[in-house]
């Protein structure tokens, strides 16, 4: 009965959030990316310290919307190659 009283706890608690180096890492992009999809308001993220976080959750969010749109993280716009 304990196990499952522990197992249950676990389920329920919070996923710990990510720092901008993690969600850098797992999307194998620069930590200056994820960054400016911060900035954008692209990823919802929050302040501590001097540091961003970022809930699992809402990674998981952004990761699902880009599934089902073209690219919604991208913040700027393709210009034309000039020669």
């Amino acid at each position: 009965m304990r196990v499952m009283y522990e197992l249950h706890m676990t389920a329920t608690q919070p996923l710990k959030p990510l720092t901008v180096a993690e969600v850098a890492s797992h999307l194998a992009v620069d930590p200056a990316t994820v960054r400016r999809w911060i900035k954008a308001g692209t990823l919802p993220a929050y302040k501590v310290g001097r540091d961003y976080r970022i809930d699992q959750a809402e990674l998981r969010a952004v990761i699902d919307a880009q599934r089902t749109h073209s690219h919604p993280l991208t913040t700027t716009t393709a210009r034309p190659v000039t020669a």
